[in-house]
């Protein structure tokens, strides 16, 4: 007689774009070095994604980010090579819209942060979604706690 324990089968994931609540967030050091948030995304039909932002000293990396927290209604300090930093509890909680498509195996994946504009303009119902309210929050420079002109 075969036995098996039963898993959580979660409803697929059609691509688009979502509107989501970040409900776990840590923070874990890659083999290469790199900071990174690991994170779990659950989408407005209930489904949850787990996806990770990688903090590498690149341009495309300080892109993502900054797509990420635009998404998240987290402001960025002006100017270039500002040096900030973005913790599990800046993202906990907050809402944000990203863009869904569906990797080799079926697998949903993150490929894109959009602001909720570019979202709804995806995904018109979206405009629909009653999210909780939440405010625009400023992320502070490292530069200037330091010090540092």
């Amino acid at each position: 007689m075969a036995r098996f324990t039963t898993a959580r089968v979660e409803p697929p994931v059609a691509p688009g774009a979502y509107a989501a609540r970040i409900v776990k967030a840590r923070e874990k050091t890659s083999e290469a070095g790199n900071q990174m948030l690991l994170m779990t995304a659950r989408l407005s039909t209930g489904a949850e994604i787990p996806f990770v932002v990688t903090f590498a000293p690149s341009q495309k990396s300080a892109k993502l980010v900054a797509y990420f927290a635009r998404s998240l209604d987290l402001i960025i300090p002006e100017g270039e090579a500002v040096e900030i930093e973005l913790l599990p509890q800046d993202v906990l909680n907050r809402a944000f819209y990203p863009q869904i498509e569906l990797d080799d195996e079926g697998q949903a994946k993150i490929v894109r942060f959009l602001s909720r504009q570019e979202a709804v303009a995806i995904n018109p119902k979206i405009a629909e979604i009653r999210l909780r309210p939440q405010s625009p929050r400023q992320l502070q420079s490292l530069n200037n706690q330091r010090g540092l002109l």
